[in-house]
């Protein structure tokens, strides 16, 4: 079932006999990383609210798209486009409310490094942000 609450699209999932509200792609909503990809934005975005407001709106689960740059630092993507904000901040904004998250690496040039670093991640975040219900 698929509904739409303002600009934000919402999707209910089963969880444990009951459902929940989960948002595709929940960070989509930042501003570009590089400028030249801006006019494009709207092809990339799934979400216009903030995380905030997508809680308050009832989501519970939140689809969070990783990706590595060259020095090895997470950062927010969906397909080509990369988005500015701070990786560990969402997770421990995330942890406060006792948010479930759906964590992928999604990466174009995605390489056995990559893919030891996010699980290597995946391990360090379950452990440093224990309150965040599931870790997929």
């Amino acid at each position: 079932m698929r509904f739409s609450v303002g600009d934000s699209h919402l999707v209910k999932i089963k969880k444990q006999k009951s459902m929940i509200l989960a948002s595709h792609n929940s960070m989509s909503y930042l501003e570009p990383y590089h400028k030249w990809l801006r006019p494009l934005r709207f092809m990339a975005r799934c979400q216009s609210a903030s995380l905030k407001l997508q809680h308050d709106m009832g989501v519970k689960l939140f689809d969070i798209r990783i990706s590595y740059d060259k020095a090895g630092n997470p950062h927010f993507r969906h397909g080509l486009m990369r988005y500015k904000g701070n990786v560990l901040a969402v997770l421990a904004y995330l942890d406060a409310i006792g948010a479930d998250v759906r964590l992928l690496l999604e990466d174009s040039r995605v390489n056995a490094q990559h893919e030891m670093a996010f699980y290597d991640d995946c391990l360090r975040w379950t452990r440093d942000y224990p309150n965040i219900q599931r870790v997929f």
